[in-house]
């Protein structure tokens, strides 16, 4: 079958999407995500004005995607979520590692916050009350 400028079109169900690459140069995947670079035709002063998109045949698709925004990295940057059927073993891997090398925070510095966020809130509140 053809159609438009695609030739040799096996007759299925199609979808358009958007054409994609694992990786992205200075961004490291996680359990849960994998790094995708979405595939553009033209940038134009730094922002993705034209992308790329594939036709796949629906048949090809073994589980859903979901993408979300990598807000802050490159323009046509994205994550990759692990389907949430390995959610729970990836979650069970993380209970049984070793978490001596986790990064933790002081929780002087944690109760810090709250003390100022408190003081800040009971500050704002006696100001209402003397205009009031």
């Amino acid at each position: 079958m053809n159609h438009g400028c695609l030739n040799n079109i096996k007759p299925a169900t199609h979808v358009v999407v958007g054409a994609t690459a694992e990786d992205c140069e200075g961004v490291t995947r996680s359990k849960l995500f994998d790094v995708l670079i979405t595939e553009v035709v033209k940038f134009e002063d730094g922002s993705v004005t034209k992308l790329k998109f594939c036709l796949a045949d629906v048949d090809t698709f073994e589980e859903p995607c979901v993408v979300v925004p990598n807000i802050g990295g490159p323009d046509n940057g994205c994550f990759w979520l692990k389907p949430k059927a390995r959610w729970l073993k990836l979650f069970i891997q993380w209970l049984r590692a070793l978490h001596s090398d986790d990064k933790m925070e002081c929780l002087t510095a944690l109760d810090q916050m709250a003390t100022d966020t408190c003081s800040s809130n009971d500050e704002a509140s006696s100001s209402d009350d003397e205009q009031n």
